[in-house]
């Protein structure tokens, strides 16, 4: 079996196809207006060891080029981006071509144990080329996802959560997953194509939240179980979390399953009052790191980019630009209203226990299901 992890197709969070089935974008809702008085995004001098072209390697987006132009302007910074369609295409780019001398990356938090201890395929971090990672908020710095064996590996950048959103001019907020199965919901919830949040969510709803992702085959079944119930009370499963925001927009569902919080701000550009909530049950969350590759050939520039990356204006940008969240909270004031409400600010603690940070199934294991058990599952609901 390959090693990529997860398999390719199986993780669809692709937040490519999201900004672009939205038309997500800072000129759709425009920076607040104090991010644009401010006028010194990426304004930072020059410091002699910083230059030259970065090649970059993530998600379409992840580049943050409107937070970053003058940034890159001042510094002399080239970022050269190849973009990806899948999270496996950086483990295997790098895994195959080591010698392209890809300087940054960006890896999803669930793939940190392959990345960082299995094909090794990251170097750790300077910290002291990286003051900003003192400004994090203190979960990001800490966790597991990032630092192992003492050494930091990636950095978080971003980050956002699954619960239920929904339509609050119509609804009140669903109060237990199994809500959903009750007979006035028939036809009005809207499931998405993301086989591994799907089957997530539904480990979390029946009660499996302490265990996941390590879940036995018995458990699978009974999340299939639920999922096959769901299904009879959705109107579909959309291709997308673009496709699903604009399901919600045009009251075809009423509540979708998960929803994603970006949804609220997609929603609210075409105004409809999409809201979301999480469950009795639990959520859960998902952030992506930034990291340098074994053989990246310019370091010092890619880390510098990585610090401007992590201060207020490019945070308050790339959250509006992403509808993501922040991971410096100096940014908060310069977010416009409907980003700053997307996540449970005020209390972090507490919100990081209603959606919690899962990683992926193993991709063999003779103890509990595998990650393409998961994938044959969604499949096969998909199917019925």
């Amino acid at each position: 079996m390959s090693k990529l992890y997860p398999p390719k197709g199986v993780y669809k969070l692709n937040r490519r196809d999201f900004l672009k089935l939205s038309g997500v974008s800072i000129a759709a809702f425009g920076l607040s207006p104090l991010l644009n008085a401010c006028g010194s995004l990426g304004g930072a001098a020059s410091t002699g060891k910083v230059g030259g072209t970065i090649d970059f390697l993530s998600w379409e987006g992840y580049d943050i080029p409107t937070c970053m132009e003058k940034w890159n302007k001042a510094n002399e910074v080239v970022l050269s981006p190849s973009y990806i369609g899948d999270q496996s295409e950086v483990q295997a780019k790098l895994s195959t071509a080591s010698s392209v001398g890809y300087d940054l990356v960006s890896y999803y938090h669930g793939a940190a144990n392959t990345y960082i201890k299995e094909l090794k395929l990251l170097q750790p971090i300077d910290l002291d080329k990286v003051p900003n990672f003192k400004e994090l908020i203190p979960w990001f710095q800490t966790g597991d996802f990032w630092v192992s064996d003492g050494k930091v590996w990636g950095i978080p950048f971003t980050w956002g959560a699954e619960g239920c959103c929904y339509n609050a001019d119509k609804i009140d907020p669903i109060e237990s997953w199994f809500d959903l199965l009750k007979p006035e919901f028939k036809g009005k919830v809207g499931l998405v194509d993301d086989g591994y949040g799907m089957i997530l969510m539904a480990g979390i709803a029946i009660g499996l939240a302490d265990k996941l992702p390590n879940i036995t085959l018995k458990e699978l079944a009974d999340v299939k179980k639920f999922l096959l119930e769901l299904k009879g009370q959705a109107r579909g499963i959309a291709a997308s979390y673009g496709d699903q925001s604009n399901m919600l927009i045009s009251g075809e569902i009423v509540a979708a399953f998960p929803g994603w919080a970006a949804l609220n701000v997609w929603a609210a550009a075409s105004g409809v009052n999409v809201k979301m909530n999480v469950p009795k049950e639990g959520g859960f969350a998902f952030t992506d790191a930034y990291a340098i590759p074994v053989g990246a050939d310019n370091v010092e520039s890619a880390l510098a980019w990585i610090n401007e990356a992590l201060s207020p204006e490019a945070q308050a940008c790339q959250a509006t630009s992403l509808a993501a969240g922040v991971v410096n909270l100096k940014a908060l004031p310069l977010l416009d209203k409907a980003t700053a409400s997307m996540y449970g600010y005020d209390n972090l603690d507490e919100y990081f226990k209603q959606v919690k940070f899962y990683g992926y199934p193993p991709t063999t294991s003779d103890q509990v299901a595998t990650f393409e058990q998961w994938n044959n599952t969604w499949a096969e609901v998909k199917a019925a």
